[in-house]
């Protein structure tokens, strides 16, 4: 499997990209504030290529180092597919890994009606990244306790208004009281 580095350089993806939205201004602003390995990554996706972590051998195309990252970033605009992949790690026990694409169709709609698909991807970004801070909120609370939790993320909301020790400690005192009921 190829590095992506090797086949798509910064400023040949960065034509690339550019070409394909310069009749589209929203994506077009979008892409000229994408850094390289960003630009590198989604000009391979628009040309109907797979790619995947750089140690997962699982028939992608092309692999990239940090790739999970880059298909983060780049989900909160592009309607990028995963597709899950059962193979065995290195240590020969099942694991499932992703190489990623953009469907032809999805390529199609983006172009034709890139506000819809802009907010589209927009929103589940967001609704992701709400349920993976919940599921940090519940993991906080049964580590340290809802009264301790409470308490840290009142911390960290109020920190810095001017609060004497005694007034936190009279604020916390009640808080006790109403989670002890």
């Amino acid at each position: 499997m190829l590095n992506l580095t090797t086949v798509y350089t910064p400023e040949a993806s960065r034509q690339k990209v550019y070409d394909l939205f310069s009749d589209t201004p929203s994506l077009y602003q979008i892409a000229l504030d994408l850094n390289d390995t960003d630009i590198i990554v989604l000009a391979a996706l628009f040309d109907g290529k797979s790619v995947t972590n750089s140690d997962y051998y699982i028939g992608a195309d092309y692999s990239m180092i940090r790739l999970s990252a880059i298909i983060g970033r780049l989900r909160r605009y592009f309607p990028i597919t995963a597709i899950e992949i059962n193979c065995l790690n290195e240590i020969e026990k099942p694991a499932k890994r992703n190489k990623y694409i953009i469907s032809k169709d999805s390529l199609a709609d983006l172009l034709s009606d890139p506000l819809k698909v802009l907010s589209a991807c927009e929103s589940l970004a967001s609704n992701k990244r709400d349920a993976r801070e919940k599921q940090d909120i519940t993991r906080f609370i049964r580590r340290h306790g809802e009264a301790a939790a409470f308490k840290h993320f009142f911390k960290q909301a109020y920190g810095h208004k001017s609060l004497t020790s005694e007034q936190l400690d009279t604020l916390f005192g009640k808080i006790d009281e109403v989670i002890r009921q």
